[in-house]
């Protein structure tokens, strides 16, 4: 009776948090019930050719004119995301659920949604693929030798696949990871895309309007756009992180970090691991590890060559070597 009366208090005390009436159950949470934000800029200051500092033109804006663009004076999260629901790649015949978030969303709203509404199972293992962000070629047999080992790794774990997201890269290895794994259709694999809403191809097709109740169709093409990329087809579940800035790369990032560590601690008696796993890659990459190395997390480098210079006071020029590993 004492721990039903815990789960009661805990229930009604997150409702509050977000909001919500003590009648309402955790199968009714609903995402427009969740009320995440995306995030938009409000004040225009024409960069070039009447386009503003975030990569919109004018008329996307409610205000202009400032001093001075400020990412955070001029970007809000004051409007409810507009792109969630179910996505349907052509020729293909799974579909992917998606949600277009701000990039401050509160953590404990991204579990309720991960976990209520998705319905997905807390994983026991993460094994987070980072690096290469253009596409580049990998020898044969390390190739094959990836797919195998990732999706084995991960179904042998209950582990939860997570990545960039879009088709390019290291992330289009682990799509094509996954696509040609013959997995079991009743048992899914979870592989998580957290990508940059500002730099998706064609995401206006992702957008809903009020009446939208059916699966959304979302088209990849083989032309490329500049600083633009497509989601990769063979990836479960998507999160668009929204910072406000279009044609940017990078917005993602410590989302992405901060989302995998609150995922990994969601079971308090039994957290989950985070394994990095590095392939190819530059600069933000090292980023990446060194983060990830000072939560804890082991990384494994795959065929992997960084020269990093590192900006020191006294030292400007003092140059970190790291030697390529192979698994």
């Amino acid at each position: 009776m004492k721990f039903e009366s815990y789960r009661e208090v805990k229930r009604l005390k997150m409702l509050k948090n977000f909001g919500f009436s003590k009648e309402i159950k955790f199968d009714q949470i609903t995402i427009p019930k969740l009320k995440i934000k995306k995030s938009s800029c409000a004040i225009f200051l024409a960069q070039k050719d009447d386009i503003c500092f975030c990569g919109l033109p004018k008329i996307e804006h409610e205000n202009s004119t400032p001093k001075k663009w400020d990412p955070e004076m001029c970007i809000t999260e004051n409007f409810d995301t507009d792109a969630y629901g179910e996505i349907h790649f052509q020729n293909r015949d799974n579909r992917s659920k998606y949600i277009r978030v701000g990039q401050f969303t509160n953590m404990e709203k991204m579990m309720q949604l991960l976990f209520k509404v998705w319905s997905l199972e807390p994983p026991k293992l993460i094994i987070s693929v980072t690096g290469g962000a253009k596409d580049f070629n990998l020898k044969t047999k390390l190739k094959n030798a990836f797919k195998r080992g990732l999706v084995k790794a991960a179904l042998s774990t209950n582990a939860w696949i997570t990545s960039g997201g879009t088709n390019v890269g290291v992330m289009k290895y682990v799509g094509e990871a996954i696509a040609s794994a013959s997995l079991d259709p009743n048992r899914k694999l979870v592989v998580l895309g957290i990508a940059n809403w500002g730099t998706l191809a064609n995401r206006e097709q992702l957008i809903r309007d009020r009446n939208t109740t059916s699966t959304l169709e979302y088209t990849i093409s083989s032309t490329k756009i500049k600083n633009n990329t497509f989601l990769d087809m063979n990836h479960s579940h998507f999160v668009l992180v929204d910072n406000g800035l279009y044609g940017v790369f990078g917005g993602e990032v410590k989302f992405r970090a901060k989302l995998e560590r609150q995922i990994a601690n969601y079971r308090i008696n039994n957290r989950a691991q985070i394994v990095v796993l590095v392939l190819s890659g530059g600069e933000n990459t090292i980023s990446t590890v060194l983060n990830s190395v000072k939560n804890g997390s082991p990384c494994v480098f795959i065929e992997i060559l960084y020269i990093l210079n590192i900006m020191r006071p006294n030292n400007p020029q003092k140059l970190l070597i790291l030697p390529s590993m192979s698994i």
